[in-house]
């Protein structure tokens, strides 16, 4: 079980991938153009992992 510090550190780490274009895979994008992320995709789940990092900092430890 990870405690909130690395949850958060994970959290933050699938923002970097996916806006780095590291993820999904450009060779599983090739044999799935479906997979591919447009910026609203990547904004909204950067949203998401940005909102549950904060809500995670604010429970007690």
């Amino acid at each position: 079980k990870l405690d909130n510090r690395r949850r958060a550190n994970k959290l933050e780490e699938i923002c970097e991938e996916i806006s780095s274009g590291a993820m999904p895979q450009g060779k599983y994008v090739l044999l799935h153009p479906d997979a591919k992320l447009s910026r609203q995709d990547i904004d909204a789940i950067c949203g998401w992992t940005d909102s549950t990092r904060a809500a995670l900092e604010e429970q007690p430890r």
